[in-house]
């Protein structure tokens, strides 16, 4: 990595392999200190995981979206099986 900072106990190669789990607030207390500490000295690290974490954050959005209108859809389509089974059997009696 160019330009990589030890500031906070880690290397920016180092807050870049935390960042995922930084972001899903799975890191234990020591290492988030220090992912934090490095964050506060070291802007590149700063700039790239406030980047990360808004992608992250429109992903997961994003995803959600698409869950609840792949849901909705499902629901649409029942629906309309339903009426035409329903249409169906009231031209065959």
């Amino acid at each position: 990595m160019l330009n990589e900072r030890f500031a906070g106990g880690l290397l920016c190669s180092q807050v870049l392999n935390l960042l995922t789990s930084y972001v899903d607030s799975e890191l234990p207390p020591e290492a988030l200190m220090q992912v934090q500490d490095h964050v506060a000295v070291c802007q590149n690290c700063a700039r790239f995981g406030a980047s990360f974490h808004l992608l992250v954050r429109c992903t997961a959005s994003a995803h959600a979206s698409l869950t609840e209108n792949s849901a909705s859809l499902h629901r649409i389509l029942c629906s309309v099986e339903r009426r035409l089974d329903q249409a169906l059997d009231q031209t065959q009696d």
